[in-house]
């Protein structure tokens, strides 16, 4: 039984008298067979993302409902009092992400040097603690705060005694090349204008650059930076085009492979035909995989938090 296995295997991978030194993996029917499935788990992918989700406004479970609603769950399950929303913040939270989208960058400090708490100070929200955490290329909301959950300086902001109020901003737009989703989490706790004076901050904003945790902080905790965090989405959406690229990865590099084979054994034997057909299914592979015509394909399975 196994040296059966292994003489299939041989015939269908590496050329040889036995198979007419064209293996059963090269040949016309097998790379015809190649060529539909290229092309139908191409258009199945984008008839279910055309379906699912028809524009941008509708794709995804990202608002800024949701967010807080997961975020003050989070907070009630470690025994903390639910942030109130401020609209205050929402507008701070707004103008952070437009910025990013204006100026194509994510991080919490822009490259024109603008600081976090800069947003805090032009919606006039006086605070005593503040602190930002940022998202992109999440397709769910549960996805994200749990992303944020899961790494500890963001959780420090979620989870901190520190805040009262919490604004959010849910932008779709382009961002490093590519479309996307940025959720912007801002967090704050101010005081209340006590006979017509302002408050003024009791220690001096943080000057390091990535700033995730409170604003106004002790000089162990500012000195902290917050490193750039990626990793796979557990959404569906974002599974479904993962495995889907990774298919067209593999019959191409298997295809390649059998192509070289193919050549370079017996090179004074040629089936020119066969040949140009493999390069036919490879520019296929290809184009499959550059194609992107949803804009959820371009978004990708990467996921980022800052």
């Amino acid at each position: 039984m196994y040296k059966k296995a292994i003489s299939k295997i041989h015939s269908w991978t590496i050329p040889h008298e036995g198979n007419e030194y064209k293996p059963y993996a090269v040949r016309h029917k097998s790379l015809a067979t190649y060529s539909a499935l290229l092309i139908g788990i191409k258009v199945f992918v984008l008839l279910l993302l055309f379906f699912s989700y028809p524009n941008p406004a509708e794709f995804s479970t990202i608002t800024v409902n949701r967010i807080i609603e997961l975020t003050n769950q989070e907070r009630v399950a470690q025994g903390l009092e639910s942030l109130r929303h401020s609209s205050i913040l929402d507008l701070a939270a707004q103008k952070k992400a437009t910025h990013m989208l204006e100026y194509n960058y994510f991080a919490h400090t822009a490259p024109d040097g603008t600081k976090p708490w800069h947003w805090f100070k032009e919606v006039k929200y006086n605070y005593t603690f503040a602190g930002e955490n940022l998202a992109m290329n999440f397709v769910q909301a549960e996805d994200a705060v749990q992303a944020w959950m899961d790494s500890p300086t963001h959780r420090d902001n979620i989870i901190s005694e520190d805040y009262s109020d919490i604004g959010v901003a849910v932008m779709i737009g382009e961002l490093e090349g590519q479309e996307t989703t940025l959720v912007v989490q801002l967090f704050g706790k101010t005081y209340a204008n006590v006979a017509g004076e302002s408050f003024i901050p009791t220690s001096a904003p943080i000057e390091g650059e990535n700033v995730a945790g409170p604003i106004n902080v002790t000089p162990e905790a500012a000195q902290q930076q917050v490193k750039l965090e990626e990793k796979k989405s557990s959404s569906w959406v974002s599974k479904v085009i993962y495995y889907a690229e990774k298919f067209f990865f593999i019959l191409l590099g298997f295809v390649i492979l059998n192509l070289i084979l193919t050549i370079i054994i017996r090179v004074e034997i040629q089936h020119r035909p066969i040949i140009m057909h493999c390069l036919w299914v490879i520019l296929l592979s290809l184009t499959m995989l550059l194609l992107k015509m949803h804009f959820l394909e371009n978004i990708g399975h990467v996921v980022k938090i800052i």
